[in-house]
C-alpha cells in the first residue's frame, strides 16, 4: 500500500508483458517441434496440428512467427505450380501445332447435340 498508482500499474504491466513473451516462446517451441516432424506444414496444417495439441491460436499468430522463425514449407517456385512446364526447345512444334492442324470442315455424326438433329 505504500506504492504509487502509477509505479504499482507499471510493475503489473511489466509481469503482462513477461507472461505474454513466455507464452510466445512456448508456442514458438511447440510450432518448431511440429515444424520439424511435419515440414510440408503451412500456417493452415500448423494451426490444425496446435489445436489438436489443445491451443487454439488465431492464424496472424502462427503465420508471423513461422515466417521470422522460418518455419515456413519448401514449395516449389510460382512459375511451376502455376503453369504448364513447357520447354523452349527447337524440336518442340510451335504453340498453336502443338495439337495437329485444324480441321477445316466439322466432323459428321454429332446427332447427340443440342440442335444438331431435325425437330419432329
Amino acid at each position: 500500500m505504500g506504492q504509487s498508482y502509477s509505479t504499482d500499474l507499471r510493475e503489473r504491466v511489466a509481469g503482462l508483458v513477461e507472461a505474454e513473451q513466455s507464452r510466445r516462446a512456448a508456442l514458438v517451441e511447440t510450432m518448431a517441434r511440429i515444424s520439424d516432424s511435419f515440414e510440408a506444414y503451412g500456417y493452415r496444417r500448423m494451426q490444425g496440428a496446435l489445436r489438436h495439441r489443445g491451443l487454439i491460436v488465431n492464424h496472424r499468430r502462427i503465420r508471423r512467427p513461422m515466417r521470422a522463425h522460418d518455419l515456413q514449407p519448401l514449395t516449389a517456385p510460382a512459375l511451376y505450380r502455376h503453369h504448364r512446364w513447357r520447354s523452349r526447345s527447337a524440336d518442340l512444334p510451335e504453340p498453336g501445332e502443338e495439337y495437329g492442324p485444324r480441321r477445316a470442315e466439322p466432323a459428321l455424326g454429332r446427332r447427340h447435340r443440342l440442335g444438331s438433329g431435325p425437330i419432329n
